[in-house]
């Protein structure tokens, strides 16, 4: 089928992150302007988003996820300069969660230590998890108000994608082509997919697990531990 324009919600270069909440499609956003900030709307059909409140100053909703019924955004100030864009004149650094409270309200639920944008954000086993998109490497647990508990990382690796399947947490990583899984305790490497140097997304087809890869672009799919088949690009 052909696509259909849904519009551009507020001063959005992209829609970093999409979730829905309540019925309702919810997007966040990067408005890198020195006056602007990251924000989050909601989609009222035709072309049309409303706001939703930034939750902080900086530039970007970099993640949302539904928790306990309740709507959750992770902040940062992501560096456009990698996407081959002018670098935002606004400064200001994220890595702040934050929880939805309806209208344009947020209330805050902490800050991960030594991070400055939200990378992965994912509920597993009842609990929210968050992850550090540039370096240093972090993982968290969400335990309530405003405190996080240090999951560790695999071998000091971010992991930024992440997904649940067959009772594990899977994580992709920027840090080399390989892709990981926690069981609540421990990470276990589950092997290196192709020549790639950077695993980026994931999804779930027909009850299987699949990645997508840089630089090759291709899909690969999950069949055990250190197996992938590549499905083509």
């Amino acid at each position: 089928s052909s696509w259909i324009d849904c519009g551009r919600p507020g001063k959005a270069v992209l829609a970093f992150a999409l979730a829905t909440h309540e019925g309702k499609l919810y997007a966040g956003t990067c408005e890198p302007g020195k006056n602007e900030a990251g924000r989050v709307y909601q989609y009222a059909g035709d072309k049309k988003w409303i706001d939703c409140g930034a939750p902080a100053a900086c530039n970007s909703v970099t993640a949302l996820a539904v928790h306990d019924g309740q709507l959750y955004a992770g902040t940062g100030k992501y560096r456009l300069g990698g996407s081959a864009l002018k670098e935002s004149a606004n400064l200001t650094l994220g890595g702040g969660i934050y929880r939805y409270d309806g209208g344009t309200k947020w209330t805050d639920c902490g800050k991960l230590p030594n991070t400055e944008a939200i990378g992965g954000f994912v509920v597993y086993r009842g609990k929210l998890y968050a992850s550090s998109l540039y370096k240093p490497a972090g993982f968290f647990r969400y335990e309530g108000g405003a405190k996080w508990t240090d999951c560790g990382t695999p071998d000091g690796k971010r992991v930024e994608a992440m997904a649940v399947y067959a009772g594990f947490l899977y994580a992709s990583s920027y840090d080399g082509g390989r892709v990981y899984r926690y069981d609540g305790k421990t990470w276990t490497d589950c092997g290196l997919l192709g020549d790639n140097t950077q695993t980026y997304s994931f999804a779930i087809y027909q009850g299987r697990l699949y990645v997508g890869t840089w630089p090759s672009g291709r899909v690969f799919r999950f069949e055990d531990v250190g197996r992938w088949k590549d499905v083509g690009r």
